[in-house]
């Protein structure tokens, strides 16, 4: 009798740390994927961010060249 409760303790054990197991394996991956969103979603907003600053910096660059140019055209 005394050896069968220690299987059943046993069982018992190993099911708990299965259980514990697979519950930080689904965390994690949950986890991971809330990180990847976050991360995806923050390069998105980077890469916009940048795009508006090469626009503007193109036309600030072509209002500059139309300036220089005007100011050369008035000179000749």
């Amino acid at each position: 009798m005394k050896s069968i409760n220690n299987y059943i303790l046993f069982i018992g054990l190993g099911l708990l740390a299965l259980g514990i197991f697979i519950s930080f394996v689904m965390g994690k991956s949950k986890n991971s994927q809330t990180v990847e969103d976050s991360l995806a979603k923050a390069r998105k907003a980077k890469e916009e961010k940048r795009q508006a600053r090469k626009q503007e910096e193109e036309q600030v660059n072509k209002e500059a060249e139309e300036i220089i140019n005007s100011l050369v055209k008035n000179k000749i």
